[in-house]
């Protein structure tokens, strides 16, 4: 059986506790990866991170996990869109 590039790079992100990938032009989940239908040589595995409270649905990637000191923004995503 062959196995699509896109595939390798979902389980590699799964198996790593990843939740997606960003790259500074855009950002995506695992379950919805790579809905541009490219593979962007700039895209890092990254975590998602909540948006605020009174915008629920909001969310982006960050390529660091999200901690008490910060986090480092990939790009911001409008509810996953």
């Amino acid at each position: 059986m062959n196995i699509t590039v896109k595939e390798m790079v979902e389980v590699y992100l799964r198996d790593n506790g990843f939740d997606g990938l960003c790259s500074m032009d855009c950002g995506c989940r695992l379950g919805d990866l790579m809905p541009c239908d490219e593979v962007n040589p700039d895209c890092e595995a990254a975590y998602e991170v909540l948006g605020e409270p009174e915008e629920p649905g909001d969310f982006f990637m960050a390529s660091k996990k999200p901690g008490p000191v910060g986090h480092e923004e990939c790009d911001e995503l409008d509810g996953g869109k």
